[in-house]
Order: C-alpha cells, then sequence, then structure tokens
C-alpha cells in the first residue's frame, strides 16, 4: 500500500511493503550517491538508523544493523525532475514495529564534486500493525 499523508506528516505501517513516490526534488543530473534515511532521532548515527537505502548498494541499514541490499531501493524516475521511489519490502519494515513512533525521512545526493545536498525532509509516524505475517 502507498504512504498516507495527514496534516503534512508521513503515516507508514510496520510490516507493511512500502513505496513512496517523492517528485521535484530537483536536478539529480551527475549524482554519485543519493540516500533515503529515516532516523528516530536526528542525532542518531547512520549505523543506527531505522531505514537508510543508498541507490546503487540497496538498504544499507534496518533498526540499525546491516540490511539486506535487495530488501530496499530507490529508484529514480526522473533525473532532470528530481522524481524518485524508494521502496522498502514488508520483510524488513516489520523490524520496525518495536520501534514505532515518531521519526524523521531526508532525501540527500552527493555531486560529483563531493558537496552533499538534502532535497526533501519530512516528520514521519511509524505505526505498527497487529499481524505479523509478512510472507
Amino acid at each position: 500500500m502507498a504512504s498516507t499523508y495527514t496534516d503534512g506528516v508521513l503515516y507508514l505501517n510496520a510490516g507493511d511493503s512500502i513505496s513512496e513516490d517523492l517528485t521535484y526534488l530537483g536536478d539529480l543530473t551527475g549524482r554519485t550517491l543519493l540516500w533515503v534515511t529515516l532516523k528516530k532521532s536526528l542525532s542518531d548515527a547512520d549505523s543506527a538508523a531505522l531505514i537508510q537505502i543508498e541507490e546503487t548498494a540497496g538498504l544499507l541499514y534496518i533498526n540499525g544493523t546491516a540490511g539486506t541490499a535487495g530488501n530496499g531501493s530507490i529508484t529514480v524516475t526522473g533525473a532532470a525532475a528530481g522524481n524518485l521511489t524508494w521502496a522498502l519490502e514488508a520483510i524488513e519494515s516489520v523490524k520496525l514495529i518495536a520501534t514505532a513512533g515518531k521519526c524523521y525521512l531526508d532525501v540527500k545526493w552527493a555531486d560529483a564534486a563531493g558537496d552533499i545536498w538534502t532535497l526533501h525532509r519530512k516528520k514521519v509516524l511509524f505505526t505498527a500493525d497487529s499481524t505479523r505475517a509478512v510472507a
């Protein structure tokens, strides 16, 4: 199921397959790295992220542990406009049930000069479901 927004907050369900389209973030042409990161606290290290996905490496971290690369992805659907879809498999998001609550998401990229830019940020409310079945 697609993510939902209410009052500017993104709502995601732990245990669901997640797919979120982001559009018009700015020109991504020439990027060397692209990340989507979700953290419980903005001061958390990347290695402690609830979710961190990198475009070429896939899922780097899930709930503060190493992720399975193929279970998370970023697909750029329009580089010049800055359109992308990030996705996470349910087998990974179910690991976040115990950490449900308010979180922070951002999208960052690196250009060929090595400069890092934040393209997008938002507050996220991660909710837990009763059903734990993911397959």
